[in-house]
């Protein structure tokens, strides 16, 4: 029979899909005292609540009102019943419920948007906000059209580029507001210099213990060793269409694009 480990302290990395959220809570779990779960908080069983798979918004949950709404409703959430689902599968590597390790990292897109929530619903909760070059996000979701819940007439490269613009815009509500929990790490910094961004990470939650950015992670299927910036590839992927119309939505993000080292793609 399964116990339920004790945490003492949440941390979660918050980002929007398709700009490397996975990939750090990987090398975040490298950590020896770390507790983890074995998939995205928001899939894991028990978890109660609105989810991009559940509710069919993919990975364009911030493009339209409507779904924003519903992720940000409180009474779709049951945090206590969540907590004791977590607790229940959380564990250190293969060991499970290691009594040393009480801070549970874990991700999910659509917690973007809900922040608030966790602030208050977690003990000694901490976030880590990450952002990505929009471009390279939007193309990740282009490259994945066929499962997005489109409208009819809907572009795809609009959709998603209203979607990243509209969750960057977020997340710079989020860094300003929670700046007391916090850092922020772009997708950038973290491939330019991962030493620099694991040292800032356990300042942030020296419990995780010891993090090794250079240690060979499985994300997605895939065995990394070096951390690679793939933005460039992903950004040449991207048609001269894809560019014009994602401009035109992320025209009305400018500030926003700027507050984080981003400019439109000519």
């Amino acid at each position: 029979m399964e116990t339920e480990a004790v945490i003492d302290t949440h941390l979660f990395v918050i980002g929007p899909n398709n700009s490397g959220s996975t990939l750090l809570r990987t090398l975040i779990e490298t950590g020896s005292q770390c507790l983890t779960l074995p998939m995205e908080g928001q899939h894991v069983p028990g978890f109660i609540g609105p989810s991009s798979r559940g509710t069919g918004t993919r990975l364009i949950w911030a493009s339209r009102s409507e779904w924003v709404s519903a992720f940000r409703d409180p009474s779709a959430y049951d945090w206590p019943k969540t907590q004791h689902a977590w607790a229940l599968q959380a564990r250190n590597g293969e060991d499970y419920q290691k009594s040393s390790s009480r801070i549970l990292v874990t991700s999910s897109p659509p917690f973007l948007l809900i922040v608030d929530q966790l602030r208050t619903q977690f003990p000694d909760p901490r976030f880590i906000f990450l952002v990505r070059n929009p471009y390279a996000a939007i193309e990740g979701i282009i490259r994945r059209a066929n499962q997005q819940p489109l409208a009819p007439g809907e572009d795809i490269a609009k959709v998603a580029a209203n979607h990243i613009g509209k969750s960057l815009h977020q997340q710079a509500i989020n860094i300003d507001q929670y700046a007391d929990l916090s850092i922020s790490i772009t997708y950038e910094d973290l491939c330019e210099d991962p030493a620099a961004a694991a040292a800032k990470i356990e300042e942030l939650a020296p419990e995780l213990g010891d993090i090794d950015f250079a240690k060979q992670v499985q994300v997605k299927g895939q065995l990394l060793g070096a951390i690679v910036n793939n933005n460039n590839k992903q950004i040449a992927r991207l048609t001269a269409k894809e560019i014009k119309d994602a401009n035109a939505v992320l025209s009305k993000f400018g500030g926003t694009l700027a507050k984080f080292g981003y400019q439109l793609a000519s």
